[in-house]
């Protein structure tokens, strides 16, 4: 006898084959888009970190930091960066009391940078070394554990590598409107 066609077994498998096919494709392209995102965030940040050390290259800093000392400069007041094209991340809007860069005086003119930054969604880089950022260094902040810099009192202390820094050694400078403009931070 001549069979034309296939038998219902023949068609369930490769039904059952292409949905395991489908399913591992899916992943890996969710994966993918998840990764670019987490990267896309990171690059973000990382503009506003080289915008700072430009400040810092050439002499613009308001505030001329001495050694021991640490300089917070909220997004909004760091030159350099066109904040209408770089106001939010792939995941939503910046939340500019959580969006800063910290520069530290570590030893004589040698500096690090510290970058916070969170979104609308809570997807957050928390105090991370610039030469640390990676797509790991993106989270989905559950806690209270980036702290706003318009919560900064004298009371404030923040650990940035295996230094322990305050307000109250330091000083905020407001702007005009009132603003934070920057915070000095004292490690003494």
């Amino acid at each position: 006898m001549n069979k034309k066609g296939f038998t219902l077994i023949e068609i369930l498998a490769v039904v059952i084959i292409l949905g395991i096919v489908a399913t591992i494709g899916i992943a890996a392209i969710s994966r993918n888009i998840e990764n670019s995102r987490k990267s896309a965030t990171v690059d973000l940040g990382i503009n506003y970190v080289e915008s700072l050390r430009a400040m810092r290259t050439e002499d613009k800093l308001p505030y001329d930091l001495k050694f021991g000392e640490a300089l917070l400069m909220p997004f909004k007041s760091i030159k350099g960066v066109n904040l209408e094209k770089a106001e939010e991340t792939p995941y939503g809007k910046l939340v500019w009391e959580y969006c800063y860069v910290i520069i530290v005086n570590n030893d004589n003119k040698i500096y690090s940078y510290y970058l916070t930054m969170k979104d609308e969604t809570n997807h957050a880089i928390n105090n991370i070394e610039a030469n640390d950022l990676n797509d790991k260094s993106v989270t989905v902040a559950t806690d209270n554990s980036v702290i706003p810099y318009i919560s900064f009192n004298n009371d404030t202390k923040i650990t940035l590598g295996s230094k322990t820094y305050n307000v109250s050694q330091g000083k905020i400078i407001n702007d005009s409107n009132g603003d934070i403009k920057y915070i000095v931070l004292s490690s003494r």
